[in-house]
């Protein structure tokens, strides 16, 4: 009898185990198939707005104060379609920004969409729009067709390539650099020229960039990249794949260029590769630009 009951609350133990193990498991699958469900058809569509305020001596007294919104990384193609874009196109007009910068992987490798974003963008916006391209834009290997739509749709390109502006009495150079990886870079045009009076905002679509700045580092006011998506699968902070594409080890946010500067590293707006993000949320930038306050 004794013998018997030992083996019978063995059984029932086993049972019970059996129980809790099959209620651990269902409950980990919840949370993976819920984990999955949110990745896919939630937070790549959370957008989010990041303010920045930059003050510098450089902004006068009198400058007004300007608002730029920064978008990188749309990657317009299968993951992100054209009804989309149109909502992006929307957000960013309410936000009333002066100027639009566009920070490089506009598209998705596909040169028969080039023009349909490009085209589609620039009728929508109501701002000046400025461009870098980023890897993903050279789908001929050049980025010719790229540079020719911007042109013919009235987009500034930046690759290379720096403007000046003059807003209440303040001097401003926007400027930018081709791609690291697929493009060449020329910092001649952002610092030809420059006197110590003009603002500089260097664009340049991969941050790691910032790591070849050398003795120029010390003269940029504000640096904008992009094209590492917040590392887009991002568990409690710690990135699923290694990229060395980043500035001082940094993949997102605010890092420090000089004591008086900072470059940000956005997340981007849209996805590549996986149509997925977590804990790591698409956003556009808006920067205000002001003089210090006294």
């Amino acid at each position: 009898m004794v013998v018997s009951a030992f083996f019978c609350s063995i059984a029932m133990i086993s049972d019970l185990n059996k129980t809790r193990l099959l209620l651990v498991s269902s409950l980990l699958l919840l949370v993976v198939f819920a984990g999955a469900a949110y990745a896919l058809r939630v937070e790549p569509y959370w957008l989010k707005e990041t303010r920045l305020r930059t003050e510098s001596p450089r902004l006068g007294a009198g400058f007004p104060g300007l608002r730029i919104v920064f978008a990188s990384d749309i990657h317009l193609g299968v993951m992100f379609r054209e009804e989309r874009l149109e909502g992006l196109t929307a957000r960013i007009n309410a936000l009333k920004p002066d100027i639009i910068i566009l920070g490089g992987d506009q598209i998705s490798r596909a040169e028969n969409i080039i023009e349909r974003f490009y085209r589609n963008f620039s009728a929508q916006v109501n701002a000046p729009v400025y461009a870098v391209l980023g890897n993903h834009d050279y789908p001929d290997h050049g980025g010719g067709k790229s540079l020719r739509e911007m042109a013919h749709c009235g987009i500034r390109s930046l690759d290379n390539a720096a403007y000046d502006l003059t807003v209440g009495g303040a001097r401003l150079r926007i400027a930018g650099v081709g791609d690291f990886w697929m493009g060449t870079q020329d910092l001649r045009p952002a610092f030809e020229r420059l006197d110590g009076d003009t603002f500089l905002l260097l664009i340049s679509h991969n941050p790691e960039f910032g790591d070849y700045l050398g003795k120029y580092k010390k003269r940029v006011d504000l640096m904008l990249s992009g094209h590492l998506h917040g590392r887009q699968i991002n568990p409690f902070g710690f990135p699923m794949a290694l990229n060395p594409a980043r500035i001082k080890g940094h993949y997102y946010g605010k890092v420090n260029l000089n004591k008086h500067a900072f470059a940000f590293i956005s997340s981007g707006v849209g996805t590549s590769n996986l149509p997925m993000r977590f804990m790591a949320r698409p956003e556009i930038v808006v920067i205000e630009l002001a003089a210090p306050l006294r």
